[in-house]
């Protein structure tokens, strides 16, 4: 299989079926999707694994507690065997069937293209207009969007998965860019105009309010948010962690249920956080989160 589409729910059934229905419905190419759910409760279990049932192209692990965005999204790339995995949200929506094939083709003309997704919304990031070596026109970033963001096989063999350390809602698609640009990589997207798919969760009339309040929260929270997203930047600028970053958290079959446990193998990174978290501080500022690090040597 050429790539593996990776899907995450949590409630939100009715974007779901949009995004679902216009991906099988549209999407041309080689292709099969993992869709997890983080233990939704409006009927979305029962819509994804009656899909599995009856389209080929799908499999569907419904948990049985919310495990976070990175967490489900992880267990999907983990599951997948393609030569290129695709991160798609729940509340996007495919318009052109072509949107799968041009991120392919971009990656595999371009071996220095680590992240490769479409400008869907304004995420405040610098961006700049350049040459590929395939000649080919890109946005360069320094954020690409998790929403929609094809990932090659060999950038995972080297910088491994989404960090898991943010709780429900996280950096990890920031995180993946500052180690893909760190390790010599460009990310970015494609100079398509208009966008062949669209974020809908953006869009008036699709907005969960509850759910963008509970991701300002995580935002906020040091032990979750930003502080944490700051710190493990230098970790990771200063060699204490490497690019390849394991899974926090393993899957295990219990009951025919699938639970999650700890990887002793990241043991050494929670200890840090729990060593020096607590001597950061930050003050929240218009332009974002002010962090200071000068307590981490006392």
């Amino acid at each position: 299989m050429k790539t593996t589409i990776s899907i995450v729910t949590h409630n939100r059934l009715a974007l779901t079926k949009i995004c679902l229905c216009s991906l099988l419905e549209k999407t041309r190419g080689e292709y099969s999707v993992i869709i997890v759910d983080n233990a939704s409760k409006d009927g979305t279990q029962a819509y994804i694994e009656h899909l599995a049932r009856t389209d080929p192209r799908v499999e569907a692990f419904c948990l049985n507690s919310n495990m976070g965005v990175a967490v489900a999204a992880n267990f999907g790339w983990a599951r997948g065997d393609s030569e290129h995995y695709v991160k798609l949200d729940n509340d996007i929506e495919i318009r052109d069937g072509d949107w799968l094939e041009r991120l392919v083709s971009t990656a595999e003309r371009n071996a220095d293209v680590a992240m490769v997704s479409y400008l869907l919304d304004d995420w405040k990031c610098s961006i700049e207009h350049v040459k590929l070596s395939s000649s080919q026109s890109f946005l360069s970033s320094c954020l690409c969007n998790g929403g929609c963001v094809l990932i090659p096989r060999h950038i995972h063999e080297r910088l491994g998965f989404w960090v898991e350390d943010h709780g429900r809602y996280g950096y990890e698609d920031k995180n993946y860019s500052d180690r893909a640009i760190a390790a010599g990589y460009l990310v970015g997207y494609l100079p398509v105009n208009p966008p062949p798919v669209v974020h809908l969760g953006f869009v008036e009339g699709h907005i969960d309010e509850d759910r963008e309040q509970k991701k300002k929260n995580n935002i906020k929270d040091k032990h979750l948010g930003e502080p944490l997203y700051v710190f493990n930047k230098l970790l990771f600028d200063q060699g204490v962690r490497k690019p390849y970053v394991e899974r926090r958290y393993l899957p295990e079959c219990v009951d025919g249920k699938i639970r999650f446990k700890p990887n002793p193998a990241y043991i050494p990174i929670v200890k840090i956080h729990d060593q020096f978290l607590d001597k950061i501080r930050y003050q929240e500022q218009k332009e974002g989160i002010s962090v200071d690090f000068s307590q981490l040597l006392s």
